[in-house]
């Protein structure tokens, strides 16, 4: 008789997780419980999460990630224990990975209906995304962007911009490295929306 499809995943993601704590050097005493991330830090050269753990809200910080998995806010992921070591494995379950952003001061999101600004990181590219309006003249600069969600060097981005009633045209915006993103052309515009993406630097 077969076993069950979840017993036989549940050997396979176990057989899988022994082979990349064997590759990483860990000491094999652990004990694996899912966890679920309630927040991710780009603090450091690669990212740490803190998590919580089914049946207990006491949250667990500073917990490493394995180099193959990118972690989001919501995921459930198997969790790694021994005695000095607490490590995220792999994702079993996919958070939300979108980021509402907070437009910069003059800036505000489009009316309802349209999408908002947000970002979201997977892997080594970084989404962003939303329409937004321009509430204060000469204020350029929309959104900054946070640690782990910046380019490497500048980009600039296309968009389409609105400068009233049937009054469409294409501007360009800079994403900076160092976190803000701005108007570069059509300064007239009163609306615009943005769709890029871009490798992440940490």
């Amino acid at each position: 008789m077969s076993e069950p499809g979840d017993k036989v995943e549940e050997k396979r993601l176990v057989a899988l997780i022994a082979e990349q704590i064997k590759r990483a050097g860990i000491r094999p005493t652990p004990r694996m419980r899912p966890a679920t991330v309630t927040a991710v830090s780009l603090s450091n050269a690669t990212p740490t999460i803190t998590a919580t753990i089914a049946g207990d809200s006491t949250p667990i910080p500073g917990i490493k990630v394995m180099a193959d998995y990118w972690p989001l806010v919501g995921d459930v992921f198997w969790l790694w224990q021994d005695a000095e070591d607490v490590i995220a494995i792999q994702r079993i379950g996919t958070g939300s990975r979108w980021i509402d952003a907070d437009p910069a001061y003059g800036w505000q999101n489009l009316y309802s209906g349209y999408e908002t600004l947000a970002y979201c990181r997977i892997g080594e590219i970084v989404y962003l995304k939303g329409s937004i309006v321009n509430t204060i003249a000469g204020n350029n600069t929309f959104l900054y962007l946070p640690p782990g969600y910046r380019p490497a060097s500048g980009r600039l981005v296309n968009g389409v911009s609105n400068a009233g009633e049937n009054v469409t045209f294409h501007g360009t915006w800079i994403i900076d490295p160092t976190g803000p993103c701005f108007r570069n052309s059509g300064a007239g515009a009163a609306s615009f929306t943005i769709q890029a993406s871009f490798p992440a630097t940490y």
